[in-house]
């Protein structure tokens, strides 16, 4: 009968085999979360990494836990079998960070990869077995055998569903450490078990021993074990400290944009409130002028009156037959009777369509007063009625400059808007316009002016619920270069003291964030400039990107 022989533990290898596995564990985790992020073509080479750097670990777990089992007799390994143990624990590494890098893990697969990886790991663990050359007779408890691999098996799915939920985006380095110190204490336990199911027995006496090389293998698993753990961690950290680096520079990025959005509305705040300052200002002018205009106006009649009422004396006096008192007679020698019977009711005229002018532009700066304190909603607006006004305030400049405005008016029915911004992109517009033509009449002759003079076009229409007003001049136009920046904020071509650079940002924002609209530039360099602004009739009914939107050329 064989004499069984008692095997003992040494348990600061027992406890450094635990630590490995945690490593090892750790390791597993931080590779897998990069083979999920990587890119598809850089993605082969992180596998491949983390399959070597885990399974050399849950190897060199297993082999100090080897080595931890001491017996009363010598003990040897061979060198060909251990690396092939190795293998196998690589071979069962690839398949699980091949299970956790994909976007899904579906239950079949979680099933069927837990399984490979178990038997992976059984392999790898009976395989060690196998190399170990004892002079002992060696027996195997199938029950034990069997539940150290259905513990391989279990642990297989628990690692998987840790990893791949850990390689998710939202989870934190507490998390991947906690599982680590979970997965790391549940690994050894296939081992002990798988060690649990061995017995052995002493030979007969008379029988040779083996030389050790134990010493030499040990050595040479801590060796290749914290060398290949330790280098995956610190390449680990290098890749974290770079994705780190990314992460920073992106944040200063968005800071700077954050930032450059802060100025902008600053700046937006500003000319807003200096809109608002120079409504209160016009509407205050325009009360002002309003009285005595009104004064002007309500005497007109009068004055009309008693000018015929005069006329006519001056003409009884002058067709009288009866001889005049001498003085009157005198008198109207004295100036050109006719010259005063024919101007003086065109003078009468002139300054009744003077006052009534005055009137207009009155009304028109109380409107525009008005639209900038009251334009907090939307409200049916005749933007036809909005241009005229415009070019109403226009007027001296384009008197002044010689600028020629022409009308098309095309049918559009009432637009739901806020009437003071539209009011804003028009001005803002037609100024452009205006100071375009200046800028390009100040290098040209007289003739060159006869010959093409300056001209505004404003044409409107209602194409497919849509309202458009075009505006364009035959200036000089733009360059590419200048048209894909002209509606960025603080853009400007003009001199400081001509132009801050928000005028047309500013309208892009009205009419496309504000009213759901489009705003539209094409210009072609020698062909002038033409400006589209597209509006909803309803706000409640979005209007669909331009099939073919014009672009500068």
């Amino acid at each position: 009968m064989l004499n069984p022989l008692v095997s003992t533990y040494d348990f600061q290898l027992v406890a450094i085999s635990i630590v490995i596995a945690i490593l090892a564990a750790y390791t597993a985790l931080t590779f897998a979360n990069h083979v999920t992020q990587t890119p598809a073509a850089a993605r082969p080479i992180w596998l491949g990494s983390g399959a070597i750097a885990m399974g050399t670990g849950i190897w060199s777990m297993h082999f100090v836990g080897m080595l931890a089992f001491q017996l009363p007799v010598e003990i040897s390994y061979s060198l060909p079998i251990v690396i092939f143990s190795m293998l196998a624990a690589i071979s069962a590494s690839a398949i699980a960070l091949k299970t956790v890098s994909a976007p899904i893990l579906t239950t079949r697969d979680w099933l069927l990869s837990s399984s490979s990886m178990g038997a992976g790991i059984s392999t790898m663990h009976y395989t060690g077995m196998a190399a170990m050359q004892v002079p002992a007779h060696i027996h195997y408890n199938s029950y034990l055998v069997s539940l150290s691999i259905g513990v391989a098996i279990v642990v297989s799915m628990i690692a998987l569903k840790i990893v791949f939920r850990l390689c998710q985006p939202d989870s934190s380095s507490w998390q991947k450490l906690g599982s680590a110190v979970v997965m790391g204490a549940a690994i050894p336990l296939m081992h002990y078990i798988g060690m649990a199911a061995v017995e052995f027995s002493a030979l007969p006496t008379g029988q040779t021993t083996i030389e050790s090389n134990l010493e030499f293998l040990s050595g040479l698993v801590c060796v290749i074990s914290f060398v290949i753990i330790g280098s995956a961690l610190l390449i680990s950290l290098e890749v974290q400290v770079s994705d780190r680096t990314a992460s920073l520079s992106r944040s200063n990025a968005q800071l700077t944009d954050t930032l450059a959005n802060l100025k902008q509305t600053q700046t937006m705040l500003v000319h807003s409130e200096k809109m608002s300052s120079i409504g209160e200002m016009v509407a205050g002018i325009a009360h002002e002028i309003k009285n005595p205009t009104t004064v002007l106006a309500g005497n007109m009649s009068y004055l009309k009156s008693y000018s015929e009422q005069l006329i006519e004396l001056l003409e009884h006096c002058i067709q009288s037959p009866e001889p005049l008192p001498p003085a009157i007679a005198t008198y109207l020698t004295s100036f050109d009777q006719e010259f005063v019977l024919e101007d003086y009711p065109k003078v009468i005229k002139s300054i009744d369509i003077g006052v009534d002018r005055v009137r207009e532009i009155v009304l028109t700066l109380r409107s525009f007063s008005r639209m900038e304190k009251t334009d907090t909603a939307m409200r049916p607006t005749d933007l036809q009625h909005n241009i005229d006004s415009t070019l109403l305030l226009l007027h001296h400049r384009l008197k002044v400059s010689g600028i020629e405005v022409i009308r098309d008016y095309g049918e559009v029915p009432y637009v739901e808007c806020l009437p003071g911004q539209i009011n804003q992109v028009l001005l803002n517009i037609i100024s452009n316009a205006i100071d375009a033509l200046e800028s390009r009449d100040q290098t040209r002759s007289t003739e060159e002016k006869q010959q093409i003079p300056s001209v505004i076009s404003i044409r409107t229409a209602c194409e497919q619920e849509t309202a458009v007003i075009y505006i364009a001049d035959n200036g000089e136009g733009m360059s590419a270069t200048v048209g894909k920046q002209i509606f960025d904020a603080f853009y400007t071509t003009k001199s400081a003291d001509q132009g801050t650079g928000l005028g047309l940002s500013v309208s892009y924002q009205i009419i496309t964030e504000g009213h759901n609209g489009h705003l539209i530039c094409s210009s072609e360099p020698g062909q002038g400039c033409e400006f589209q602004i597209q509006l909803p009739l309803q706000q409640n009914v979005a209007i669909a990107p331009p099939q073919t939107i014009a672009t500068t050329s």
